[in-house]
């Protein structure tokens, strides 16, 4: 009886090590920054068929078709999986005016993780055009700007009279947006910084529902620019803001006598 429970206790031993062996991620494994050659997992990009996007490098397709101006229209964009993107540099998704997201991106509840932007335009989306981003976590990022006048951890900017709206979202708390930015050309424009948007175009209504943010903002230089800074969205022209909540921070390195507007939700309101 003896051998025959240990037996049994060796053969589970086994079991247990090849578990834990299958699980293991190699390096090999992790995401080199490239583009899937094969495109998307599945789906037409349609809201009844959505592009459905299960790793990081199926997400960078999904931006460089988006910058390279391959969508006319809105398109509907599914994730699949919680995303690691390997500490790389993340290249905006809707890089100009002209390459703005249109459509709906669906987090389906996952959330995107480890990267960084160092250069314009700064946020997961640059640019957005009629828009709603839903379901979706962002953490685990830094954003370090400092060529560009607006920033946000999800949009940095939005086309004239869109309507961007956010559902369900969340910045986390190892999520940090930090903006210095001294103008070139000598002028005071001011520094439009936010969690979920930077800046609003003329027209555009913002609206976020059920949305949480925890990420940090630093504003440096702020002596030198004014400053339009929300833990939601830095320049607000219009819209709605309904059941969400900031527990993140702000931190302006102030010297000097230019105004400066900071809100836990919005910074300044320019209706």
């Amino acid at each position: 009886m003896k051998k025959i429970v240990s037996l049994l206790l060796t053969i589970a031993m086994i079991l247990s090590m090849s578990v834990v062996l299958t699980t293991v991620t190699s390096a090999a494994d992790a995401w080199d920054g490239t583009s899937a050659a094969e495109g998307y997992e599945s789906g037409t990009g349609t809201e009844a068929d959505p592009y459905k996007i299960k790793t990081a490098a199926q997400l960078k397709y999904l931006a460089d078709q988006v910058n390279a101006g391959a969508y006319s229209t809105a398109i509907y964009v599914r994730l699949e999986n919680d995303i690691d993107l390997g500490s790389n540099e993340w290249t905006a998704i809707g890089n100009t005016t002209a390459t703005a997201f249109k459509g709906e991106f669906d987090g389906n509840g996952h959330t995107i993780s480890n990267f960084k932007i160092t250069s314009a335009p700064a946020g997961f989306f640059g640019y957005a055009g009629t828009a709603t981003i839903k379901g979706l976590t962002l953490d685990s990022f830094d954003i370090i700007c400092s060529d560009s006048w607006f920033a946000a951890g999800m949009v940095s900017n939005v086309q004239e009279k869109a309507q961007l709206t956010f559902e369900k979202c969340v910045l986390g708390e190892n999520a940090t947006i930090t903006v210095d930015y001294t103008p070139t050309d000598g002028s005071n424009k001011a520094v439009r910084i936010g969690g979920f948007l930077g800046d609003c175009a003329t027209g555009v209504l913002f609206n976020a529902t059920n949305c949480i943010t925890k990420a940090k903002i630093v504003v440096k230089n702020a002596g030198i620019n004014a400053c339009n800074i929300g833990s939601f969205c830095g320049s607000y022209r219009g819209g709605n803001v309904t059941n969400c909540a900031n527990f993140g921070s702000i931190v302006v390195e102030y010297d000097g006598e230019i105004a400066h507007h900071a809100g836990g939700i919005v910074g300044f309101v320019n209706i």
